[in-house]
């Protein structure tokens, strides 16, 4: 019975964690800032410093375009990165009940996904 009352416990607690997750990945800008979060994580367990290897956030002269992160590389030369995840499709792909519907997200995911792609390369 205790160890029953144990599982259900932890069940009920991933459930609501799972919920909280759903809910706050929901909004566009608080994935953004969840991608951002993850990502300079992974660029300090690297050993990647700020200001030295890379920048946040940092507005492009004449474009005024701000990629997430700029990675400063030898001989002055810049490589930008975006964070964003093409979610919406993404998720509708993912639940799709037929193969028709699956598809359809799927192209869409895909497509979104070269969208992306290609307006971070336009920033110089």
């Amino acid at each position: 019975a205790d160890r029953l009352r144990e599982v259900n416990e932890r069940t009920a607690d991933l459930n609501r964690t799972t919920g909280t997750l759903k809910e706050a990945l929901s909004s566009s800008k608080a994935r953004g800032q969840w991608g951002e979060r993850m990502a300079e994580d992974i660029l300090q367990m690297v050993g990647f410093v700020e200001g030295v290897n890379y920048a946040r956030q940092r507005t492009l002269p004449g474009s005024g375009r701000r990629p997430d992160f700029t990675f400063l590389l030898p001989r002055g030369l810049t490589l930008n990165m975006d964070v964003k995840f093409p979610f919406d499709n993404y998720l509708a792909w993912l639940g799709a009940t037929s193969d028709s519907e699956r598809d359809q997200f799927r192209r869409s995911f895909l497509k979104d996904v070269r969208d992306r792609i290609r307006e971070v390369a336009s920033r110089d």
